[in-house]
Parts: structure tokens; C-alpha cells; sequence
């Protein structure tokens, strides 16, 4: 890509949802690569040059080792532990896995 530094150039970086208000698409390949990273618990990231996807970057957060015995022992004392989170669904979901939470409500905005 020949890129002209005296031209301005759009670059949008953000989800599913913000590529396509901003009119990008986001091909089959792309979906997949996203779905597989938010499977293993990542954060996918769009990021798209002048309406065109060029990227996908995955971002995680690492969850602490005493997670899992966290959860465990609030479930043990009777409490009901679930997953508040703005993370997308797939990535909620496989977080909660990790470490025993079985609710989970993602995509929730501040």
C-alpha cells in the first residue's frame, strides 16, 4: 500500500458493531480469525484504513490463578457468583469457564 503522507487517511479501530456503523465489512476470514481469539478468551479488535479491514488484534486480560478457588469458595458459602461484564458474549463465556461461572451477562454498558 502506497500511502501519501500529505493526504489524510481514516482509520477506524474498534469491534464488530463500531466497523459496521462506520460502513466497514468484515469478511468471513476476518469473523472466523475474531471468533477463534474470543473463543480462547481474547478481545478481538478491528482496524480498518480508509473503509477497508486491514487487521484483527487480540487483546486478553490474565486471570489470576486464585480465581477459580475465588468462585469456588463463594459458591461453597452459598452466594451465586456470575459475570458482570462489557466484554462480547464468546469472550465472557470462555473467561467464565476458566473459572467456574456458569452466569454470565456480557455486553453491558457502564
Amino acid at each position: 500500500m502506497d500511502i501519501d503522507l500529505l493526504e489524510p487517511i481514516t482509520v477506524v479501530i474498534g469491534n464488530r458493531e463500531w466497523m459496521r456503523r462506520n460502513g466497514v465489512q468484515i469478511g468471513i476470514k476476518a469473523e472466523k480469525c475474531m471468533i477463534r481469539e474470543e473463543e480462547s478468551g481474547k478481545t478481538a479488535i478491528l482496524v480498518a484504513i480508509d473503509g477497508t479491514l486491514v487487521s484483527v488484534i487480540s487483546i486478553s486480560d490474565t486471570v489470576k490463578p486464585e480465581a477459580h478457588l475465588t468462585v469456588y469458595t463463594l459458591k461453597k458459602q452459598g452466594l451465586e457468583v456470575v459475570l458482570l461484564t462489557g466484554d462480547n458474549k464468546i469472550t465472557a463465556k470462555a473467561i467464565a469457564e476458566q473459572v467456574g461461572i456458569t452466569k454470565v451477562y456480557a455486553e453491558v454498558l457502564p
